[in-house]
């Protein structure tokens, strides 16, 4: 078997492993695979494995490499920030996108959505380190507002939230990352009455510990494509 399906097998028996340590169901959390920078016969093994979801950071290399992610119930997801001027054509690329960080592009993905006639679900970035350098939403009451703009949407869903820890943090401050993700969701799940039912946090360095916060998407790429599970 190739490496790359190992590390797929490895990661996913780990990913369960954890669950079970937090007391939850192992398939309420899914894998999803970052194929940013790899090609399409790095990832084919990884597709051959059983991976259907994957996520990709650029509009741009997604497109290039679209023809690599049709295959039959493979879901692609943009993760990377949505400049508002590509709305459109992530739409037409992408089964979803995880990395809304403004009503304004909210918005936009609606309209052309609905254009299309594609019903798209979608996943609102919250900046919950601060760090100046990451994207998504830094106030919890343009958050909520976004929330509340979604409800009258005919063709998109905002099923959840997502966030990233900081660059190099250690098991405490990305807890603190993640739980702040989880209890942002419960307070909007109050104010909105949406299910939020979505978290998207964790990465190859900190997945573990965003499966014990609640985590129910993980995306890993490094120890999916360098065997690192550190």
């Amino acid at each position: 078997m190739m490496s790359v399906a190992r590390n797929w097998l490895t990661v996913n028996q780990i990913v369960a492993e954890e669950a079970v340590k937090a007391g939850r169901d192992p398939q309420s959390v899914k894998v999803m695979a970052v194929t940013k920078l790899h090609t399409a016969d790095e990832i084919a093994p990884l597709l051959e494995a059983g991976c259907r979801l994957c996520g990709e950071n650029r509009l741009a290399e997604a497109q290039e490499k679209r023809s690599v992610f049709q295959r039959e119930g493979l879901s692609l997801h943009l993760i990377g920030h949505l400049q508002s001027n590509k709305a459109k054509a992530a739409v037409d690329c992408f089964d979803a996108i995880d990395s809304l960080d403004s009503l304004s592009t909210l918005k936009k993905v609606e309209s052309y959505a609905a254009a299309a006639g594609k019903k798209m679900d979608v996943l609102l970035e919250f900046n919950c380190s601060g760090e100046e350098s990451k994207h998504g939403f830094r106030s919890e009451t343009d958050l909520i507002e976004a929330l509340e703009a979604s409800r009258s949407f005919s063709s998109v869903g905002v099923t959840g939230l997502m966030t990233m820890a900081a660059l190099g943090s250690d098991e405490r401050e990305a807890r603190k990352a993640f739980e702040k993700l989880r209890l942002l969701r419960d307070k909007c799940r109050r104010e909105t009455g949406l299910p939020l039912d979505e978290l998207s946090m964790g990465m190859s360095s900190d997945f573990r510990w965003a499966v014990a916060e609640g985590s129910t998407v993980v995306r890993i790429g490094t120890a999916l494509f360098r065997g690192d599970f550190s």
